[in-house]
């Protein structure tokens, strides 16, 4: 059985968002669309 777990958390200042998860907690970006940003390890906003 194939089973996906995934966390995403929805922000009002997606900006605020990148520098907090990029810089603060050194999060590598794994896919950017925009309004959506995944990173490694399955974290997305």
């Amino acid at each position: 059985m194939i089973q996906y777990f995934s966390s995403v958390l929805f922000v009002e200042d997606i900006t605020a968002s990148w520098i907090f998860y990029e810089e603060l907690l050194n999060q590598q970006v794994e896919i950017d669309y925009g309004v959506n940003i995944g990173y490694v390890g399955e974290l997305s906003v």
